[in-house]
């Protein structure tokens, strides 16, 4: 024999979890596909709808705006309720959000829909990290885990990299578009039903449960810390900026005189770059020195964004190219610093990353609605990517006060 019933149940049993974890990842991807499916579509869905730009802001922003208040209610879900029906549920929202785009008449209509995703997604922005933690041990944890943080922006690049060129021709209209996302989601749901894990044993969701509690009773606490008064607050800053240049970058360079179809290229290489920054800058970086590369992967954010306005030619694509490399890297170097950080470590990193994704999804809505309000007022990106620059600057200036450890010699 070459393999023993003991041997052949592990095998088994690996291959059930990375079946489970390739799913969630599909799904994951998605996730990205669906929120970023309006930005490519600006122009005709604005034009069939007659939805100014600041209403257009709204409708980009309009997910990230619900996170601040459905992601605490969604993790208590999470542990109540288990992975396979919690992520199931959140993803038939997810579905219904990008069927309701197709059928949506007005602002209203398309606003509403938008905004249902922020109930449905969290399950997945919340869920992945618990998956993974549930089904690999300590030592397998990071690859899988780096594929799961990095599958949204995959899918936010595949939106802008094929919508205009192959999916508007396959599906008919941007409509048609709407309705195809939802289809695969929701097979992906089905799917995930099957394959998904059952519930955790009743002591490890009592655990789960129970911890949160204890860590909140802290919070204030926390707050209080250098380091997470910083890291918290520039969260809104570094989401008001990625966000705000991200949802706008295809219709930005559609005024560069790029088409619809090159804009999406651009905009899915841009977003290509994140999720490889997010991948490899923070495992890079030693300890004690994130806070410098922190400040310089803000400033060339912020240089990315204005340039996207008042750039041509070769510098506005090295512009889209930094923007994209700087976009999402300094959420992990800002979550290595926390984890550093005398009194949060790994007891406490769950209260305080709930802290910051709560208060950087109010950058999240803010980034798109500045740049759409600003573009209606003025007739130009450049009042709104200014606004975004200076934030950024700021943030750069904010994260020089960060504590680290010395660096060993």
């Amino acid at each position: 024999m070459l393999f023993s019933h003991a041997d052949g149940r592990r095998a088994s049993g690996a291959s059930s979890r990375w079946l489970a974890f390739g799913v969630a990842t599909a799904l994951y991807v998605m996730f990205g596909v669906v929120n970023s499916s309006v930005a490519p579509l600006i122009v005709p869905v604005s034009q069939e709808l007659r939805i100014s730009a600041a209403e257009m802001g709204a409708v980009l922003g309009a997910w990230q705006l619900v996170y601040v208040g459905t992601s605490y209610f969604v993790g208590l879900g999470l542990d109540r309720f288990g992975m396979r029906r919690s992520i199931a549920a959140g993803m038939l929202l997810i579905a219904a959000s990008a069927a309701l785009r197709g059928l949506a008449q007005d602002f209203a209509t398309l606003l509403a829909a938008v905004a249902l995703f922020g109930v449905g997604g969290p399950t997945l922005s919340i869920g992945m990290p618990k998956l993974v933690a549930g089904l690999f041990g300590e030592r397998e944890r990071p690859t899988p885990l780096g594929i799961g943080i990095s599958a949204p922006f995959v899918g936010t690049m595949l939106a802008f990299g094929l919508t205009n060129s192959v999916l508007v021709p396959l599906a008919g209209s941007w409509r048609g578009v709407m309705f195809l996302d939802g289809a695969i989601v929701l097979g992906l749901t089905v799917v995930w039903w099957q394959v998904g894990p059952r519930d955790a044993p009743a002591a490890a969701r009592k655990a789960s449960a129970d911890g949160p509690a204890s860590e909140r009773m802290g919070l204030r606490e926390l707050l209080r810390l250098r380091n997470v008064a910083i890291a918290v607050s520039g969260a809104a800053l570094l989401f008001t900026v990625g966000h705000g240049g991200n949802n706008w970058i295809a219709r930005m360079l559609q005024g560069h005189h790029y088409s619809a179809v090159e804009a999406g290229y651009w905009a899915a290489a841009a977003n290509g770059l994140s999720a490889l920054g997010v991948l490899t800058i923070p495992r890079l970086v030693p300890a004690g020195r994130r806070r410098f590369v922190l400040a310089g992967l803000v400033t060339t954010l912020s240089a990315g964004v204005l340039g996207l306005a008042v750039l041509d030619g070769l510098p506005l694509a090295l512009a889209v190219l930094a923007f994209g490399a700087a976009r999402t890297a300094p959420t992990g170097l800002f979550f290595l610093v926390l984890m550093d950080t005398p009194g949060v470590g790994s007891r406490h990193i769950g209260a305080v990353g709930g802290a910051f994704y709560a208060v950087a999804e109010v950058g999240g809505f803010g980034g798109p609605f500045i740049i759409g309000a600003l573009l209606d007022q003025f007739g130009s990106f450049v009042p709104g990517v200014g606004v975004l620059a200076a934030l950024g600057l700021l943030l750069a200036t904010m994260v020089a006060f960060l504590k680290e450890p010395r660096p060993s010699r």
